[in-house]
């Protein structure tokens, strides 16, 4: 997993991942502010949100899978949380407003080809 700061900060890290495999990339405990995961790629990737039971929250196959429509639009509610989500695709962001309210996690997928393109 990556290791980040408290305070507000930027990391850049390139990393191969395995098709088809969910990877854990970091957790956000209780309390954490404006939460915002930003992903590029070459190809297609997924990034999840997933809460402490393991319910997929946020992402492609998950209980909110659909992005928003503006990038100021927080239109995803869960526990008390309001989250962005920018859909599929080789950019993907996830942003929480305010703070975290339950423990959470971001992982990320290359699930290669889609509906057998």
């Amino acid at each position: 997993p990556l290791v980040v700061s408290c305070a507000a900060s930027t990391r850049s890290v390139q990393l191969e991942l395995p098709t088809g495999i969910d990877q854990h990339m970091v957790d956000l405990p209780v309390g954490v502010p404006d939460v915002e995961i930003q992903l590029s790629a070459d190809v297609d990737l997924d990034l999840k949100l997933v809460d402490s039971s393991g319910t997929c929250v946020v992402g492609f196959g998950c209980t909110f899978d659909q992005g928003c429509a503006h990038e100021e639009d927080y239109c995803i509610s869960f526990e008390g949380m309001q989250i962005f989500f920018t859909g599929d695709g080789k950019e993907e962001a996830i942003k929480v407003k305010g703070a975290t309210t339950t423990t959470l996690s971001i992982n990320v997928t290359a699930p290669g080809k889609k509906g057998g393109f």
